[in-house]
């Protein structure tokens, strides 16, 4: 009960939870009111406290890069999505705020969900969250994998022709050529602030992945800023090319 509602309103407000819900109600004093002791009843608020049943079923499959998983979905008609969290090593995310977001999905239906690029010979935890519209997240369907090491440590050739091919306040567009090569498999982006591009496959912000399209818009950028970018061709190990840069300067 909070100690700053006025002492009559305290002794007349009761809190009932049923089947996940709490109703909070307050006794109002009422002239010619039928309940007892000259009071009568009242709902003000009703708080969704329940989640959906969990995700079920879940199976993977596990190459040296990448894993794929498919899982069950709950019936509860308040069903909503599935967040999916990882972690690295063998204690999954224990929290929908835990690891790293991988994977968020709002549909009433369970796609394949495919992870990558992982690194080879590592062991990374998956925490399944099934949600209401709330939200809140049933525990945790757990999966902990290891990717099998490589013996590959070649790189694809770097990506050719990179440009920019239009830039206003708040977005880039990048444009490229994949390596004619049957070992590439993605392309991935980063970005720094600045003329300095990314040092490595693994330093800045990462952009995206791209898989095929040669081609990328970068958006939610500050006008005005030079941004410089580094996009690196790699196989499914991964294995990264050298990386290919471009700086541009957003308008104002």
């Amino acid at each position: 009960m909070h100690k700053f509602w006025p002492p009559l309103v305290r002794q007349a407000v009761r809190v009932v939870a049923v089947a996940g819900v709490v109703m909070v109600t307050i006794s109002l004093g009422s002239a010619g009111a039928s309940s007892v002791g000259g009071a009568r009843s009242e709902p003000i608020a009703s708080v969704d406290v329940t989640p959906p049943g969990m995700a079920h079923g879940l199976t993977s499959d596990v190459m040296s890069s990448m894993v794929g998983f498919t899982c069950s979905i709950p019936r509860d008609a308040d069903f909503v999505g599935t967040m999916v969290r990882r972690s690295t090593g063998r204690i999954p995310p224990t929290s929908a705020s835990d690891g790293t977001l991988v994977f968020i999905t709002r549909a009433t239906y369970w796609p394949m969900f495919v992870d990558d690029p992982l690194n080879a010979g590592t062991t990374y935890s998956y925490s399944f969250f099934a949600y209401d519209g709330v939200p809140n997240y049933a525990a945790p369907t757990t999966r902990t994998i290891t990717t099998p090491p490589s013996s590959d440590t070649t790189p694809p050739p770097p990506v050719t022709g990179l440009k920019a091919t239009n830039t206003t306040a708040t977005t880039v567009s990048l444009k490229w050529t994949d390596p004619d090569s049957t070992d590439f498999y993605s392309v991935l982006i980063r970005r720094v602030v600045g003329t300095v591009p990314p040092a490595n496959a693994s330093a800045g912000t990462l952009v995206a992945h791209v898989f095929g399209a040669g081609k990328y818009t970068d958006t939610g950028l500050t006008p005005g800023t030079t941004y410089s970018y580094g996009v690196f061709a790699h196989d499914v190990v991964p294995n990264y090319s050298r990386r290919v840069c471009k700086t541009v300067t957003t308008t104002r």
